[in-house]
């Protein structure tokens, strides 16, 4: 089964698994949708700044994921966050 990231990358648990809940119902039958949040960081990004703040522990939210197979990854963040770019370098999805 293919199992996709979903990253939100701020540390709202209650918004965490509303993201959940619409990426289950998003993904295909054959795939599941794996959704975690960084363990530290902005509760809430609001600017460029929370942005940032929040990119280090958006990569090692992917990076605890990775031994577990990631077949597709999400950012599930309003604008083009930092992360982005970086999990296109160091990510194998």
């Amino acid at each position: 089964m293919r199992r996709v990231l979903v990253i939100n990358p701020n540390t709202s648990r209650a918004f965490t698994e509303r993201i959940a809940a619409v990426a289950s119902a998003c993904v295909a039958p054959s795939a599941v949708a794996a959704t975690v949040q960084p363990r530290r960081g902005p509760r809430s990004i609001e600017s460029v700044y929370d942005e940032l703040l929040s990119a280090a522990p958006t990569l090692e939210a992917y990076l605890r994921e990775k031994q577990n197979g990631v077949d597709g990854i999400v950012v599930a963040c309003f604008s083009d966050h930092p992360a982005v770019a970086a999990l296109r370098e160091i990510g194998d999805a």
